[in-house]
Order: structure tokens, then sequence, then C-alpha cells
């Protein structure tokens, strides 16, 4: 795994190397006036974070508090043209402990990139391609684990042919290919060789239909297919030690499948101070258990451990209300400065150690502005998380966040922000959790 994230962050020093280049020839500009060549703009950055936690390790019980240090670099490039239009948003980030009883906490590979172009969007037929890449990763309670995070590497493209008959109606047919990569705990494995655990590759098409009837409201339509195929269909399971309170035997089903989902509702802002997005659809997932079956010679699962109703990953997701999706949001602005914003989405996704999660999440948030240079956000969330599968649970998290920044100069911002954060689960007490977290933020733009 080191060697695979060490040439993800060669390839990604090569990009932003290349990048640099190109930009030498511009003229000089001061802070804060950003880069520009020709009709494009360039937004260096680098932030700096100062990050206390109360919990780095997330555990129910024995909890530790560390302070860590991130760098993140990064740029932004727009390109508004009349027959293309280009966004690139990339950066990198390093997370170090000041304690070195953390340093299995200590990450050097988390990366984002986006690439977002539509070409001839003025013209009646165009195209749009879309890109993103990410490394992330989230800490475990694998303490003695000489790298106590779980990976995951993600590359999600689209592309659609976009159809602008005339009038207010924009059509876009296409589809996407998409990878995911996950790493685990090399010692939390029973197998104990390798880190990564396994991959998925999904692929499928799309149609998104959008038929605006007022100058910011808009009537919008969407459908997507998706096929994905797991490299293993057989994972190392620990059972109870993992956390779950099932005994999941030697092995872990995880099974092919394919889902679908269709959706409208209306999206706009009715009024200056009133934006509303209504949008409701159903979906299906649909699991092949003889990928289980055909994937057991590669392995040594017992019979038991491959039977789709004994070990359970016979489950789908279809009917109501499983299959059911949605997504509320009311935002209000009483005046210039306030806005508060009233949310709730309905949705459900493949997981990548059981079948499927289908979640439940409401939210409130606050912002106000004080002057031209200082704002404060307020959050309180609440998520329900049911996975369903061989592993079969339902989990809450509740979550409540706040921050305030001030904008220094040009290019200086300053943020002061906490959160906190606990998981509950009652049937699986070991997988509970709080933490509370504190940060400094110093943000740099050129």
């Amino acid at each position: 795994m080191r060697d695979d994230l060490l040439g993800v962050r060669h390839l990604f020093a090569q990009v932003c190397f290349v990048c640099a280049g190109s930009f030498a020839s511009v003229a000089a500009a001061s802070p804060g006036d950003h880069i520009r060549i020709g009709g494009a703009e360039i937004t260096p950055s680098v932030r700096f974070v100062n990050q206390w936690q109360s919990n780095v390790y997330l555990q129910e019980v024995d909890e530790q508090s560390g302070l860590s240090l991130q760098v993140v670099p990064g740029f932004d490039l727009k390109l508004d043209g009349n027959d293309i239009k280009l966004e690139i948003g990339a950066s990198y980030t390093a997370r170090q402990y000041l304690n070195s009883s953390f340093s299995n906490l200590n990450q050097y590979s988390e990366s984002d990139l986006e690439f977002d172009m539509v070409a001839l969007p003025n013209s009646t037929i165009g195209f749009d391609f879309n890109d993103t890449f990410s490394i992330s990763t989230h800490a475990t309670e694998a303490t003695y684990a000489e790298r106590a995070l779980i990976t995951h590497v993600t590359n999600n493209a689209s592309g659609s042919i976009s159809i602008h008959p005339g009038g207010a109606l924009d059509v876009d047919l296409g589809g996407h290919v998409s990878y995911d990569d996950f790493f685990t705990p090399q010692e939390a494995s029973l197998a104990n060789s390798n880190a990564n655990l396994n991959s998925k590759f999904h692929y499928g098409p799309k149609v998104d239909v959008k038929w605006t009837f007022f100058p910011r409201t808009a009537f919008v339509l969407n459908y997507a297919q998706s096929s994905f195929d797991w490299d293993r269909n057989l994972v190392v399971a620990k059972g109870d030690e993992t956390g779950n309170s099932q005994d999941l035997g030697s092995w872990l089903a995880v099974p092919d499948g394919s889902s679908w989902r269709v959706s409208g509702g209306l999206l706009g802002r009715f009024t200056p101070r009133l934006l509303l997005n209504v949008v409701g659809g159903y979906g299906q997932i649909t699991y092949d258990e003889q990928s289980v079956l055909d994937y057991q010679g590669n392995t040594d699962a017992t019979a038991a451990e491959v039977d789709p109703t004994t070990a359970g990953f016979d489950q789908d997701l279809s009917g109501i209300p499983g299959g059911i999706i949605g997504k509320f949001q009311l935002e209000w602005s009483p005046n210039f400065a306030n806005v508060i914003t009233l949310g709730y989405k309905k949705d459900f996704e493949d997981s990548w150690f059981t079948n499927y999660l289908s979640y439940h999440y409401g939210f409130l948030r606050y912002k106000l502005l004080m002057g031209a240079r200082l704002g404060v956000t307020a959050e309180g969330g609440y998520r329900v998380e049911s996975y369903v599968g061989e592993v079969t649970r339902t989990d809450q998290l509740v979550n409540g966040r706040g921050s305030i920044e001030y904008n220094a100069s040009s290019w200086l911002d300053i943020g002061v922000a906490g959160r906190w954060t606990r998981r509950l689960n009652p049937v699986t007490p070991v997988i509970e959790y709080d933490d509370i977290s504190a940060s400094l933020t110093f943000t740099a733009k050129y």
C-alpha cells in the first residue's frame, strides 16, 4: 500500500510541477490578486491547521487526546470562455501528530483533484466532462497497528452530451465510470499479509433533464444506473473483534450487483430571501449471490459462510420505504446578514463491508455575517445509518459544529472551529464513541 500511495504522491507532485512551470512566464501579481493567463484565473493557496482531538482513535473507552499539525497546499483554476468553461481544483494534506505515540495516525497521502469541463455551452449540442479523484483516511481503534487508518482511494469520471434545443430545456445523455480501493490496518486482518482489503469497479448510464421555468428556478429529472464488480467477493473477517455483535466467521461476503434510481423535483430561489429544493424518487439495489459462490474456490470458506440465507448476504434493497429517496432544503435569509438552512436527505449506497447502507440525515444551519470580514456558522445534525447484509446494524450519529471566519486581508483568512461527534449503537456498544475537536486555521491565497 505504501508503494501505491507513494506513486500517487509522485504523480500529484509531477502535476503540480508542470502547472508551476507553465505559470513561470506569467507577470508577477500581488498577493490576493491571483494569477491570470489569458482568460484563466489561477489561485494558489496553502492552509495551516492546528487541531486538537479528545479521542484520536475514536474509542469507546480509554480515549486518548492529541494535537496535530496539518499543511494543505493547493490551487484552483477557472476559465470562463464562450466555447469552453473549465474548473480545476487540487489539494494535498499532510498530517503530523506532535505526540510520537500517535505516529500510526500520521498520514502524508490525502489528496483531492477535481476536473470539470463544459464544451460549447451556448451551442445546441455540447459536451460535459467531470472527474474527481481523492484519497481520504479515517482513524480506527487499531492502536497496535503500524498504520491505524482506513484509507479510501476513489476516482469518479462522468461525461455526457448536452442538448440545448432552445428555450429553457437542457438534456444530458451520458454515463459514469468509477473505481474504489480500500486499505485497512494490516495487523487487523487474520491474513496479516495485505493491507488492500478490496476494490470495486462500477459503471453505467445516466440521464439528466432540466427545465428552467423562472430565471433561478428549475424542474429536474434524473435517472442513473450502475453495475458494480468487487475484486474480492469474500474478504477476511475477525467477527466480534471488529466491533460487530455477529459471529461473522473467517470470511465476509461482498457480492457484486447493480442499482438504479430515478428522481425529480424543484430547485430554485423563489424570492430573493427564500431558496427551496425538493427532490424525491425511488431506487433499488439487486445483489448477485452467485458471485460469492463462484469466488469460494479462491478461499477456504466453508459452505455455511457462502450460503446466502445462512450468512445473510441475500438481501436486496427495494420496496417502500426502503427504496424511497429524497432531499429537502429550505434556506431563508431574513436580511443580508443572516441565513438559516433546514435540510433533510434520505438515500442509499452499496457498502464496502456488507450489502448496502441506507440513511436519513437532518440538519439545521445558521450563518451570520458580522460586517464585511467576520462570519459565524453554527450547525447541528442527526443521522441514522442502517447497514444490511452479512453485517446488519443501525448506528446513530449526532454532530454539532461552530466556526468563526475572519478575512484578515485580501490574501489571508483566519478560522477558529469546534466540533462534537457521537456515534451510538445500543446493540453493539463497542463501536460507540465521542469525539470533540477544536482547530485554528490560517489560509493564505496568492
